[in-house]
């Protein structure tokens, strides 16, 4: 079975090279298992392999493959972005708010926010979630942290990036790598500030581009 792994190493933006590798001839080797019909995510299990979570008769199932476009593909070895545990399946009989108000009470004990209020920790936790449901909206909005130096931007930015889905720095992504890893890992971008007072072309061309579907 080809594996994720390879399929993201044929694909520019993949494992290994980060978007700096192979194109050509190798995109036609693509495979977007994202797509797969029930597929919820990919999680480490109890032995810290990368397995696939899929939902089969609404039921939460581990998979070591999934047939994708007539081919197997197996799960990569590693990701760029922290894989969520399976833990996460103490979720599945929950109801939602009992999720949100775990999310808030996690960014409690990490976030200092402006005015230590829990309306700006529950906007936070609410954005994390609609991170997990963007396939629902037309439009996401960016959230931004502003603030002197040492007021907590970055731990913020560390903080969200571990609970929200595929949470993924830009650092070392620039050029056509940022938009590769943008469509094969669906992540969700952290972007220092370091960055965007650069000259952040390639970051700013994401930014307008993916905040609305078409």
């Amino acid at each position: 079975p080809k594996s994720a792994e390879r399929v993201a190493e044929d694909k520019p933006g993949g494992s290994r090279d980060h978007g700096q590798g192979r194109a050509g001839k190798d995109q036609r080797r693509w495979v977007q298992f994202w797509d797969h019909p029930g597929l919820v995510d990919i999680v480490r299990d109890k032995n810290d392999t990368l397995r696939f979570l899929v939902l089969e008769n609404d039921k939460p199932v581990l998979c070591d493959k999934l047939s994708v476009q007539g081919e197997e593909v197996v799960p990569p070895r590693d990701l760029l972005y922290n894989a969520p545990t399976v833990d996460c399946l103490d979720y599945f009989q929950e109801q939602d708010f009992g999720l949100f108000v775990d999310v808030v009470n996690f960014i409690y004990d990490h976030v200092q926010t402006p005015q230590d209020s829990d309306i700006e920790r529950r906007v936070l936790a609410a954005w994390v979630l609609h991170t997990y449901s963007l396939e629902k909206f037309q439009a996401t909005p960016y959230l931004f942290f502003k603030g002197a130096f040492g007021s907590g931007k970055t731990r913020a930015n560390a903080t969200l990036q571990n609970v929200a889905r595929h949470g993924l720095s830009t650092v070392g992504l620039t050029g056509p790598a940022l938009f590769r890893v943008s469509e094969y890992y669906r992540p969700s971008f952290f972007i220092d500030e370091l960055y965007l007072s650069k000259d952040a072309s390639d970051i700013k061309d994401l930014l307008n581009a993916r905040y609305k579907r078409g």
